[in-house]
């Protein structure tokens, strides 16, 4: 068991410091674009990015779920999931990339817009290729391959931006072509290292019936997948209708803050969605105390990191950036308290993913895509990107809302209350020095107080969090 629990904890650490290396180069990417090419750029990159990803979702329509799942559960890579999700994957992303196309072609729009859009769909083929090895090392927790390939794509992506910036700073070369080089050398990667370790035989199947049974299986996650994609990028795309490119590019500075610190969660996510889907093999009262530990821990670290975003997010943004940008402040001061639900997704919404019933997680999120629909028709139109950062933030503790309650109905008794009660009552009497001075030194005392209080009432537990380890780690082993 203790070996187990050791391989965890360095696997943990492996994967948090390279997906630290590759947040920073991407936040690196985005910081040297607005330097050196303006907000415009930013919006343009994004604006195309948005529209070719909404498209997207119908390159991937739970196949990545499902396959991970069986792999996790029966930890063989055979061709009974791969090959059907591999032709699904590559027949629909040449689709994407056909009506993208012809889109670009008849549809009047920016020039640079209309190429970046053909460019991020053709990226979407190119990256089909990975699915059988990435998804396959994914379902059998070999997580130190991708972790190594982020930092080497993100190593390469920055190295070229910076030549590219010096001897052709084109919005299409630089929003596109990097990560179509990036795709290429990680295609070349996954197979070189998939030849040594013989991990998967990746092919194609026309077979029907194979196909039709591949696709039943992912229809619980389908409807999910259009969902959540379209939840994610048509804030976007109507933003720029209201406050044009540059709006769009102040709107995606900002974000990029919160989509960093996001990767504390979807770590996490990607490292327990395996275990989470073993549990429900083997469901027992350890499994629910897992749950609860993940939970607790998860809200004790978002809490503070909301906070402090709210407070400081704007300052160390505009520092970055050697300038101000906008109402990036204003729009971080909202768009923090997003942070929390994010962070508790991948215990509410990765759990009943991995569960018999993936299909209430699909629910949950066309509940949340129409109230967030209607809420930007109310905030867009008056309130421009802030409308829109009031409107993520709302439709984002809905559905946290909603996925607790189904867990407590359905899955397990997880005392949701009892957790927010305690943690929010510490932060609420740790962080009243930060209220009163708002300063840097004032955020440090209160961080030692929250720190103080949650140790000292007994309530951060080490031995607790060491068990959660060992009991996911049987799982996995």
């Amino acid at each position: 068991m203790r070996n187990i629990l050791n391989v965890m904890v360095r696997q943990t650490a492996f994967i948090y410091l390279t997906e630290i290396l590759a947040r920073l180069a991407n936040f690196a990417s985005v910081i040297l674009i607005v330097r050196y090419m303006g907000e415009d750029a930013l919006g343009k990159i994004s604006y195309a990015s948005s529209l070719v990803f909404l498209f997207a979702v119908f390159t991937d329509l739970g196949y990545a779920l499902v396959s991970i799942k069986y792999f996790a559960q029966t930890g063989r890579t055979d061709k009974t999931v791969l090959n059907p999700g591999f032709t699904l994957k590559l027949l629909s992303s040449a689709a994407v990339f056909a009506v993208l196309a012809v889109y670009s072609a008849f549809v009047p729009a920016d020039p640079s817009v209309s190429l970046l859009t053909i460019l991020f769909a053709l990226d979407l083929v190119i990256s089909s290729f990975l699915f059988p090895y990435r998804y396959a090392f994914a379902g059998l927790r070999l997580f130190q391959y991708d972790s190594v390939l982020k930092v080497l794509t993100s190593a390469l992506s920055l190295m070229l931006l910076l030549v590219l910036l010096k001897i052709y700073p084109d919005v299409a070369a630089v929003g596109a072509g990097i990560p179509l080089a990036c795709s290429t050398v990680s295609f070349f990667y996954f197979q070189r290292l998939n030849r040594g370790l013989g991990i998967v035989t990746p092919g194609l199947t026309f077979d029907r019936a194979k196909l039709a049974v591949f696709f039943r299986s992912c229809l619980p996650f389908s409807i999910g997948a259009i969902v959540v994609m379209f939840h994610q990028k048509i804030g976007v795309i109507l933003l720029k209708e209201f406050s044009g490119f540059a709006g769009v590019g102040v709107f995606v500075i900002a974000y990029k803050i919160i989509e960093a610190l996001n990767m504390i969660p979807n770590v996490i996510l990607g490292i327990i969605f395996p275990a989470f889907s073993s549990f429900f093999v083997k469901w027992d009262e350890q499994a629910e105390k897992a749950v609860f530990i993940l939970t607790k821990y998860l809200l004790i670290i978002s809490v503070p990191v909301a906070v402090l975003v709210c407070f400081f997010g704007g300052g160390v943004l505009g520092f970055l950036m050697k300038k101000p940008i906008g109402d990036s402040g204003a729009l971080l001061q909202v768009l923090a308290w997003a942070l929390i639900p994010s962070f508790l997704y991948s215990v509410t919404g990765g759990l009943i993913n991995a569960g018999p019933k993936p299909g209430a997680n699909t629910s949950i999120h066309i509940f949340m895509a129409a109230v967030y629909l209607a809420l930007l028709f109310i905030f867009l139109p008056s309130r421009g990107f802030i409308g829109l950062a009031y409107s993520l933030v709302i439709v984002e503790w809905l559905g946290l809302l909603v996925r607790m309650v189904y867990i407590r109905r359905r899955i397990c008794l997880t005392d949701y209350p009892g957790i927010f009660l305690k943690v929010f009552a510490a932060a609420g009497i740790a962080f009243i020095p930060l209220f009163l001075n708002k300063g840097y030194a004032a955020g440090a005392v209160s961080l030692l107080i929250y720190a103080g209080v949650l140790g000292f009432s007994g309530y951060v537990n080490k031995d607790e969090f060491l068990a959660f380890y060992r009991h996911a780690g049987s799982y996995g082993a």
